[in-house]
């Protein structure tokens, strides 16, 4: 079998007659037989159902054409509407290394000595794990690997392209994503980061860049109309986040009518391992329709920042898988025990603990607090809260890791005065057989009504027990209380009744109640 796409042809030995079905449209070739080395074509080192999912009831299968050393040979999915849409490659989600620094994005073969090798690796298949990695393949100077990894929960699929430098100095190398389109001469750009109003801003032209900082894309042969329905599936590829520390500094078609590339200049330290990550989805990603207006919302809510991806595509990367990772917007992250937002009460020391995680430790974390009475213990990474005036504040705390990848958390804490308690008479004067009762209403503090997450908690102390006198706390969450004097079971004499009302945090406030 040979592909007309390839651009390594050598002598013409004799003539043959081929025919193509594709479509319903029969085409009868007149072509001479040639041979070449062909890097679109790979026989399938996988075949089966074993990376097929099931999307609100409707069959995604990843590997339905088989994966090769290294590729995807062909996909498919069932449509919202019942309509089987496959052939969303003609061969895709290659790897291609430069022999240097000086590959352009767009030629298989560059100027000069510079030319793209395609990572072969010899792939094997997880069906539990959902994976597919390629072994070791050492390119220029460079040990390669590869792997795919498909989602049980979206239609879409993570590639990533790992290059480790072993050498005693810095490598310098062109790496690229290349798929060809299963739509031929119908693939159309649609959407794209820079251009998310349904357009065609691209119809099957070699050598075309998409524009500058373009880090995602959508592709189909449909219409450009956003309630149009591709017959193959809607092609979204992301390569990569913005805010990262690796952009693509080409995205577009390369010397192919209907191939895809994202290509990156990495710089990999010595004795260091670096990665860069693709995202592939088809249709809706979290559903299977295949309108394209539904593509653009999916690629929106699934796949444009590290936080939106589907879980399983993250969730087997170890932290130090992850701070490789250049074109992501990985990093560190920063959470508190406390939660991003709380509340506290002012002259009430409070303490929030702080833990890094993700990313590449170990971890430096800078916080230089602007409110007096906030302060940050660096060794315990405690904050410690404890500020005499009532306000709202916002704090910053910024992690950075061994990679130089940082993130931030910002803490927004509310300062409530201090509880207050009015009686509506201290006094309560009664006789024997009458009932009475008198009300406590506390304000401030920090509960449920002002940041916190509970009611106040109102306790009484008697100076001696009578089973007629009680405290009613069912008013609590308005902040108040009744004590009760019922007719019966309180003996002749005076009572001190002391009722005190503690907010979330600890403030409490003291009131006195005289039984006569």
């Amino acid at each position: 079998m040979f592909n007309l796409k390839s651009p390594l042809f050598t002598r013409v030995s004799r003539w043959v007659v081929g025919v193509r079905l594709r479509r319903q449209l029969a085409i009868i070739l007149i072509l001479p037989l040639i041979s070449f080395s062909n890097p679109d074509s790979a026989s399938a080192s996988y075949s089966g159902t074993g990376f097929q999912t099931t999307i609100g009831g409707r069959v995604v299968d990843f590997a339905s054409g088989g994966l090769g050393d290294f590729l995807v040979n062909d996909s498919s999915m069932i449509g919202t509407s019942g309509q089987n849409h496959g052939d969303p490659f003609d061969g895709g989600l290659y790897a291609d290394i430069c022999s240097d620094d000086a590959c352009t994005g767009t030629s298989f073969v560059s100027s000069g000595s510079a030319t793209y090798t395609q990572y072969s690796g010899v792939g094997t298949a997880n069906t539990t794990a959902r994976t597919y990695v390629g072994a070791a393949q050492t390119i220029s100077g460079l040990s390669v690997t590869a792997s795919y990894k498909f989602s049980a929960t979206h239609a879409a699929t993570r590639m990533l392209i790992n290059v480790t430098n072993s050498s005693g100095s810095s490598i310098s190398r062109k790496i690229r994503f290349r798929s060809n389109l299963g739509s031929d001469g119908g693939s159309r750009l649609v959407y794209d980061s820079n251009r998310q109003t349904i357009g065609s801003y691209w119809t099957a032209t070699s050598n075309t860049s998409f524009g500058s900082g373009v880090l995602w894309t959508i592709t189909t042969d449909a219409t450009a109309n956003a309630s149009s329905v591709g017959s193959d599936p809607v092609m979204s590829f992301v390569y990569g986040e913005s805010g990262a520390s690796l952009s693509p500094f080409y995205v577009g078609s390369d010397s192919g009518i209907d191939n895809v590339v994202g290509a990156y200049s990495v710089v990999v330290p010595a004795n260091s391992t670096r990665s860069v990550m693709l995202v592939w989805g088809m249709g809706a990603i979290s559903s299977t329709s295949n309108i394209l207006s539904d593509a653009y919302n999916g690629v929106i809510a699934n796949l444009v920042t590290w936080n939106k991806l589907p879980a399983d595509l993250k969730s087997d990367l170890s932290s130090t898988q992850t701070g490789q990772i250049l074109n992501w917007n990985i990093g560190p992250a920063l959470t508190n025990s406390a939660g991003p937002s709380y509340s506290v009460t002012a002259g009430v020391p409070f303490t929030d603990t702080v833990t890094a995680t993700g990313g590449t430790g170990p971890y430096t974390i800078l916080f230089n607090p602007s409110t007096t009475g906030i302060s940050f213990n660096n060794t315990d990474k405690v904050i410690t809260v404890n500020v005499s005036t009532p306000a709202t504040v916002q704090e910053t705390l910024t992690v950075t890791d061994s990679q130089s990848k940082s993130s931030t958390l910002t803490l927004t804490i509310r300062i409530n005065s201090p509880p207050s308690a009015s009686m509506s008479n201290s006094t309560i004067a009664t006789t024997l057989g009458r009932a009475a009762a008198e009300t406590l209403t506390v304000t401030g503090g920090t509960t449920s009504s002002t940041g916190g997450t509970r009611n106040f908690v109102f306790t009484r102390q008697s100076s001696s027990v009578q089973a007629g006198i009680t405290l009613d706390t069912s008013t609590a969450s308005s902040g108040s209380a009744v004590l009760r004097v019922a007719t019966t079971g309180v003996l002749p004499g005076t009572y001190t009744e002391t009722v005190t009302a503690r907010d979330n945090v600890g403030a409490t406030t003291v009131s006195v109640f005289t039984v006569v």
